[in-house]
């Protein structure tokens, strides 16, 4: 999969007696190759599903090069790597209370990360030294929850809400979902 970028760039510079915004528009693309391999367990009334996933991402951004006096920025090109793979169970069971199809799941892995874990960027000032600039790491290894439910209400309506996270020590990341389909 591949997804295209369109970045701005942004900074005030605020001296005595004057103050530059500089502003730079700029492209980025993200490349994602996805595998995942899960058996799937029936036990009736109830689903399980052991799984392994394996994704490789490639984010390259380009160079920019501030348009302004002697202290523009000029920001290199940029090319990240990092894969991920995660071992988990999957877990799901359908219920029907009063007409109502109830379908409850959760998820439970552990996500390892390798490589760039932690963003950099290469950039200098006109005339001066390369410096680095580092944004938030990615956790290398990180607890993935989920648990959601969705309900039947009709043969062409349904409503359902998710949770979904990755958590370790250092950060975690969250969503909750809602959602309504209506088939026609």
């Amino acid at each position: 999969m591949r997804t295209w970028h369109e970045l701005t760039a942004k900074r005030t510079l605020d001296l005595p007696g004057s103050s530059e915004h500089f502003k730079e528009d700029y492209k980025a693309a993200t490349n994602q190759v996805f595998g995942e391999l899960g058996y799937a367990i029936d036990m009736g009334n109830a689903q399980l599903e052991p799984f392994a996933n394996l994704a490789h991402v490639r984010l390259d951004t380009d160079a920019f090069d501030e348009n302004s006096n002697a202290i523009r920025l000029e920001n290199k090109t940029q090319d990240n790597h990092i894969t991920f793979s995660t071992l988990g169970l999957r877990a799901a069971t359908h219920l029907n209370a009063g007409g109502v199809a109830i379908k409850p799941n959760a998820t439970l892995g552990w996500r390892r990360a390798y490589g760039d874990v932690t963003p950099e960027s290469r950039a200098a000032f006109s005339g001066g030294s390369t410096f680095e600039l580092s944004g938030a790491p990615i956790a290398r290894s990180a607890a993935v929850l989920g648990a959601g439910v969705d309900l039947g209400l009709s043969d062409t309506l349904s409503v359902g809400l998710s949770y979904n996270g990755q958590v370790s020590s250092d950060a975690s990341d969250q969503t909750l979902n809602a959602r309504v389909t209506l088939a026609f």
